[in-house]
């Protein structure tokens, strides 16, 4: 994903803002203030899904890995969340690292809803520590 495409992402998450359990969307940035993508959590009815993405000059590097484990504590605080889930497709070796590596539980592999159509998904869910 581009910077451009990141960027209209974000806008058109902005748009649903209005609405309850209305999608959370942050930017990803680098010390110096580059903004390299977004860290999202968005309401399936049932479930709080994350998201992620980071520009592909940038993938690779650890970024995305670094950005979920800030997020998590932060946004399951914020909307006092014991558990959300995250979503990818299966062959996407480089995203389920990222939810294993932050403490996300694979919970099913095989055919689901990602994006809009049915494919191949590995779906995780992360579970709070109690306090």
């Amino acid at each position: 994903m581009t910077a451009e495409e990141a960027l209209s992402t974000i806008r058109r998450l902005i748009e649903y803002y209005d609405k309850p359990n209305h999608p959370l969307v942050y930017p990803t940035l680098l010390s110096d203030q580059t903004h390299i993508g977004h860290i999202q959590v968005v309401w399936l009815g049932q479930d709080w899904e994350l998201g992620y993405h980071i520009t592909e000059e940038f993938n690779g590097l650890g970024y995305a890995q670094e950005a979920v484990k800030a997020f998590l504590p932060v946004i399951m605080d914020k909307l006092e969340l014991k558990e959300l889930i995250a979503i990818c497709q299966q062959e996407n070796k480089a995203s389920r690292v990222v939810l294993e590596k932050s403490g996300f539980q694979l919970e099913h592999c095989g055919l689901g809803y990602y994006h809009g159509r049915t494919t191949t998904i590995s779906r995780y869910r992360f579970r709070k520590l109690t306090d």
